[in-house]
């Protein structure tokens, strides 16, 4: 029985393009996979650093920063006081956000993680990289992507208590991570 490629035809056809025409990753959107080299998928992963570093939360609420947030730590403009959600709408909202945040990595070459993925969620994406991580993490500089995590504790100059055991976690999954190789014939 022959193997059945990971990677759909859409995306081979990408792959090629972007491999002929020598360009920048960015140019050439590309969906991945969600999975990891082993074990469960990495948004589910994500997910799971959310839902235990963020928990559910039905109502809105200011967080630490003072931004109305709700679910799973959704913090989108939208957010209003007096606004609920439940869980299914919050988790469907997290695992978008996590594959666009994968997305936006995977066409810059950045190798992906949990770890990383739930950083970004906590941080956004645009604070994520003014602060360096995912350029830290494509350099293989998991020490300096340590460091920074590690220091991104506080929220208006205060310490915020969940977020050391959370940087913690997220720097361990960034650490245990590989990233996922992928070739134009869809192999691994």
């Amino acid at each position: 029985m022959p193997k059945r490629s990971l990677v759909s035809k859409d995306l081979k056809s990408k792959l090629r393009a972007l491999i002929t025409a020598q360009r920048d990753a960015t140019d050439v959107p590309v969906d991945i996979p969600q999975m990891t080299a082993s074990g469960p998928g990495m948004i589910e992963e994500a997910v799971e650093l959310l839902k235990e570093h963020e928990g559910f939360r039905p109502k809105a609420y200011q967080d630490g920063g003072g931004k109305w947030t709700i679910g799973y730590g959704q913090a989108t403009p939208d957010i209003r006081p007096g606004m609920e959600t439940t869980k299914e709408e919050a988790l469907k909202f997290a695992r978008g956000r996590l594959r666009e945040d994968s997305t936006t990595f995977a066409n810059r070459g950045v190798p992906l993680s949990a770890g990383l993925l739930s950083a970004t969620y906590n941080l956004g994406q645009t604070k994520a990289r003014k602060y360096g991580i995912p350029q830290a993490i494509k350099r293989g500089d998991y020490d300096e992507a340590e460091r920074i995590l590690k220091s991104l504790i506080y929220a208006k100059g205060e310490l915020q208590p969940g977020l050391p055991r959370r940087r913690v976690d997220e720097v361990a999954s960034i650490r245990r991570s590989k990233p996922i190789p992928y070739n134009v014939t869809g192999t691994q």
